[in-house]
């Protein structure tokens, strides 16, 4: 633990049943963001809480953030979102007009074993079987 920082407990069943969550629930269902985890959704309205309180404007890094909605959530709520990964999909075209994103493999960019290895674990692995018969079935 770093000096000098203090610990916040999150209370899932106060973030769940506050404005936050209702305005981050509102936002993935208009954005049809449907295939995320549970707890993401109290990561996002957490986020939300805080950055509400921040100056319109603010420029943010978003490291790792893939095709997640975290850095279109900011950016609707006026903040100018930079999204660095080692493998971003493309944006769907609407989402690169809405929100003017693009993506763009910086010359300096090489592929890793470990990019290598996601890949294979994304395409072969048993996992992914388990996760189409979870959206198959609704749950």
């Amino acid at each position: 633990m770093l000096a000098g920082t203090e610990l916040e407990l999150l209370d899932p069943e106060i973030l769940l049943r506050g404005d936050d969550f209702e305005a981050v629930e509102s936002f993935l269902r208009t954005r049809r963001h449907r295939n995320i985890g549970w707890h993401y959704i109290v990561d996002l309205a957490w986020i939300h809480s805080r950055a509400r309180n921040w100056t319109p404007g603010f420029r943010i890094l978003d490291v790792g953030g893939g095709a997640g909605p975290l850095q279109y959530l900011l950016a609707e709520m006026g903040f100018d979102v930079t999204n660095v990964d080692l493998s971003p999909p493309p944006p769907a075209a609407w989402i690169g007009k809405r929100y003017r994103a693009s993506s763009v493999v910086l010359p300096s960019y090489r592929a890793s074993i470990y990019l290598d290895h996601v890949d294979r674990q994304w395409k072969q692995g048993p996992w992914r079987r388990r996760l189409r018969a979870v959206r198959r079935s609704g749950s």
